[in-house]
């Protein structure tokens, strides 16, 4: 595009960043960010949002937290992503206390930054803090959960080992539960090597999605795993 002499617009560069950011492109991000500064587009705020994600994503949280901590205004997009980054790297407990100073600057949660904290206690192994903002969702904020939540929440409560209270959830949901729900059950199955659950993970997930092959492998892994454990 630049080549034939068409200059981006603001527009342009969000598209960029949020491909730098599904890559991990970190080099041609920072490129992004610099070519933002030059062509005077530093203050507009769907950019500032874009550069805190994908820096976040892409790890540099140092970097991730100065620009949005620089922002004038913080929208509910820019609390998901920087949340959403120290989450993802497993810094929980940051994430969960950018999650209520969000709430107390006045910022009411959706759905999807919900589902980020959730996502964020899951990998730190925060267990009971997830459920405590699971049962918020509904109580607090009037959020109805849905498939993607529970997701997260089975994930917490396989990872914490807790298999059969993750059962329970699912058995307990009032929309039937999807593919990503019951994998998650199956994937925390694996972790610790619990083959009657997984059996009965795998025959629901297999029914909802029977075309995805990484289910059967997942299966394999962990008749495998207790194969070895047995020592036959």
């Amino acid at each position: 595009m630049e080549s034939c002499g068409v200059s981006p617009d603001p527009v342009t560069l969000v598209g960029v960043l949020s491909s730098c950011t599904h890559i991990g492109a970190h080099s041609v991000g920072r490129e992004v960010e610099r070519q933002i500064e030059s062509c005077g587009f530093g203050s507009n705020p769907y950019l500032n949002n874009a550069l805190v994600n994908m820096y976040a994503r892409c790890g540099n949280l140092v970097k991730a937290h100065a620009i949005f901590d620089a922002m004038p205004e913080k929208s509910l997009v820019s609390w998901t992503a920087i949340i959403g980054g120290y989450g993802l790297h497993g810094h929980g407990e940051i994430a969960s206390e950018l999650f209520n100073k969000m709430i107390m600057t006045g910022i009411r949660p959706d759905k999807a930054v919900f589902v980020t904290i959730l996502s964020a206690c899951s990998h730190a192994g925060l267990t009971d803090k997830g459920l405590e903002y699971f049962a918020a969702m509904e109580k607090r904020c009037g959020l109805q959960p849905g498939p993607e939540h529970y997701s997260c929440m089975v994930d917490l409560l396989g990872r914490a080992g807790r298999l059969q209270e993750a059962k329970e959830l699912i058995e307990s949901m009032p929309v039937k539960p999807d593919g990503a729900v019951w994998g998650a059950l199956l994937g925390a199955c694996k972790i610790h090597k619990n083959v009657e659950i997984a059996e009965l993970a795998f025959e629901h997930v297999i029914e909802l999605e029977p075309t995805n092959i990484g289910y059967y492998v997942l299966l394999s892994n962990i008749y495998s795993d207790a194969k070895n454990l047995r020592g036959f």
